[in-house]
């Protein structure tokens, strides 16, 4: 039997039925070693989402839903990112994902398609991270050891207890990779602390404290066709000249609280902060070192009240969010990975605030209807040190209202059609809007925010309980494209700019099938027709060019069995359609199919649980590019990804109850 699942993406727990929109939600397994050491491997099973650069980690893995996402050379653009309720996003719309540990996640939820009027400057969605908790009651430690080929290994160690009076947990994790490719060597290490006090049965504070340290992740670069070809292993060689990589010292703090303060209304308030010293060489040399300490606060407030108008059900959900960014950023000559003289020194400021509200109307039994808006105001200020070339101070203000409106039908007990439409912003990132392809310092004038509006309609719901489904069909148009460029003077630096509109169709289907008691099968399809509506440069028509970046067509299927000795296998499969790797549709980057095989056991001895686990990924030796690196000067587009690949791993756990 199937259990009834609850989400949280539209700000309130709710049915996942029952929700207008397309949102997907994932579980993980504690003890087996399904995930590996990117996030990856928890988002790949998600319809709509597509992912790309898994194995550069001064790059940082590249999040796409329905497209939005893609333009990032590194981190995440334009969908808003959480973990544990706290704002992983900055205030410019950008995420940083090294400081989020795969093995941490209990679950995730993906809220796709423009949700701009339950989370502000985001066009393509939330992705929404849930970690472990501490016991409910008694003690809890575990240790993890896994390795693998290309020089894998980390070590995690957890320890937790519980009580009447909440929870924690306490983890720590060392991760160290020598990479496929020359020049991409890894190391960090992490920290986490999560406890919940519960004063009375209606009240909860939750409290997180975060470390990273990652004292080294180089980044090999891209490589033409011709050069993947002749040695896949190879570093781009003004990568390895100008040393090109990153280093991230990370702490952040988080409290939260909720309380219910009658049957009919909930409120809760959060705060956090996060301190992040970044230092990265880019294989150029004017400029090509950049120095930023950054601070960045998230505040937010919201309440939930459940009422009545005469036969009307209503739940209403009202809130603020808050976020600033104070970033001091230098750039300093980069003189074959030393840093040179100073070539530029700014304070970049960025603040964010945005009021929502939301009625969900219970109309009918079978029939219900939302409707959400928020006003959303960021402001971009920049105080310019560097005045050899002029002061480039100044400021912008960027602000947009957004709306949603979507209804759901409960046609019969396994058959739910919902339908909405959504309006969203996007904002240019603070280092889109100051990587100005003038060659100055201050704000590009000339880029601006993209908008987008979303038609959907869908199907979701149970057959047989033992079969969950969702399909859904979606149309979205935008206008004022923000694009990447590179500049021969300045490879590996990406710039950016407003070229035209854009027309997003397609179509996602999962499937959730419990074939026998021990066996399940999981497969999510996603098609997309994405292309330029018209493009806005003198020297380029690209008017029905497919949006670069994006496959046509991409199939994830899972099929996992436990048995009831403990023993258990995983097979995993997924096919990614060829993609354009420039406007001009002129590069392509060829059609992959790769399988992942896992085997393991699982095993109790009294208050001791442990696990063993052994897999192969890539097991058929396929060749493929892992990422594409986006209209890349000089025809470097292609990031070769891992070949056969083997891994293992132990872990041990021990659980006491308190009696």
């Amino acid at each position: 039997m199937l259990k009834p699942i609850v989400v949280d993406a539209t700000r309130s727990p709710k049915n996942i039925e029952k929700t207008p929109f397309s949102i997907s939600l994932n579980s993980y397994d504690r003890l087996n070693g399904s995930k590996g050491s990117s996030l990856d491997q928890v988002l790949e099973p998600i319809a709509g989402v597509f992912l790309q650069n898994p194995f550069n980690f001064a790059q940082d893995l590249r999040i796409a839903i329905r497209g939005f996402g893609i333009r990032s050379s590194f981190g995440v653009r334009g969908i808003k990112v959480f973990s544990d309720g706290f704002t992983e996003s900055l205030a410019d719309g950008s995420t940083p994902l090294d400081s989020i540990d795969p093995d941490l996640i209990e679950s995730v939820e993906v809220l796709k398609g423009p949700g701009s009027s339950l989370y502000g400057n985001s066009a393509g969605g939330a992705v929404l991270f849930k970690t472990r908790s501490g016991p409910e009651s008694g003690t809890e430690f575990s240790s993890k050891i896994k390795v693998g080929r290309f020089g894998l290994f980390k070590k995690q160690i957890e320890f937790g207890q519980g009580g009447k009076l909440g929870s924690y947990r306490l983890y720590a994790s060392s991760l160290q990779f020598d990479g496929f490719r020359e020049h991409s060597e890894t190391a960090s290490n992490l920290a986490n602390f999560k406890a919940h006090y519960i004063p009375d049965t209606k009240s909860k504070l939750t409290f997180l404290i975060g470390y990273l340290n990652s004292p080294k992740s180089q980044d090999p670069g891209a490589l033409t066709n011709r050069q993947a070809e002749e040695d896949p292993r190879q570093a781009r060689g003004i990568n390895l000249v100008f040393e090109a990589g990153e280093k991230v010292r990370q702490h952040n703090i988080g409290i939260k609280y909720e309380t219910e303060l009658t049957d009919s209304l909930n409120i809760s308030a959060k705060v956090g902060g996060t301190q992040r010293f970044f230092s990265n060489k880019l294989p150029f040399e004017r400029g090509g070192a950049v120095d930023l300490d950054r601070n960045a606060l998230d505040f937010g407030g919201k309440t939930v009240f459940n009422w009545r108008y005469s036969d009307l059900k209503i739940r209403s959900i009202a809130g603020i969010d808050l976020l600033a960014q104070l970033d001091d950023r230098k750039r300093f000559d980069n003189i074959e990975g030393k840093n040179g003289q100073l070539s530029f020194d700014q304070n970049e400021d960025v603040t964010a605030y945005g009021v929502y509200f939301r009625n969900e109307i219970e109309i009918l039994e079978d029939f219900e209807i939302g409707l959400g808006g928020r006003y959303d105001r960021t402001r971009f200020q920049i105080r310019d040190r560097f005045n050899i070339d002029g002061d480039q101070s100044g400021s912008r203000t960027l602000d947009a209202w957004s709306g949603s409106i979507g209804t759901v039908w409960e046609a019969n007990k396994n058959i739910n059609i919902f339908g909405s439409f959504s309006t969203a912003f996007e904002t240019p990132a603070v280092i889109e809007l100051t990587n100005n392809p003038l060659g100055l310092g201050g704000l590009n004038p000339n880029l601006e925010p993209r908008y987008s509006f979303s038609y959907e309609t869908g199907i979701k719901g149970y057959i047989d309980s033992s079969l969950r489904y969702e399909a859904s069909i979606f149309l979205i148009r935008t206008r004022d494209e923000i694009v990447p460029f590179e500049l021969s003077q300045s490879p590996g630096r990406s710039f950016f700019r407003n070229s035209g509109n854009s027309e997003r169709v397609g179509s996602e289907v999962t499937l959730f099938y419990k074939i026998a008691a021990n066996l399940n099968f999981q497969l999510s399809y996603t098609y997309s027709d994405f292309k330029f509506r018209d493009f806005l440069d003198e020297t380029l028509e690209l008017k029905d060019k497919k949006i670069p970046g994006i496959p046509q067509n991409y199939l994830f299927t899972q099929l996992k069995w436990n048995s009831p000795s403990g023993l258990f296998a995983v097979w995993k499969g997924k096919y990614v359609d060829e993609l354009f790797a420039n406007r001009e549709n002129t590069f392509v980057t060829p059609d992959y199919f790769i399988n992942d095989f896992q085997l393991g056991v699982e095993k109790e001895w009294g208050e001791f649980q442990g696990s063993l686990f052994v897999g192969l990924e890539n097991a058929t030796d396929s060749n493929y590019f892992a990422n594409t690196r986006i209209d890349a000067s000089r025809e470097a587009f292609f990031e070769p990804g891992l070949p056969i690949n083997w891994r293992g791993g132990f872990q041990i756990s021990f659980r006491k109850q308190k009696i």
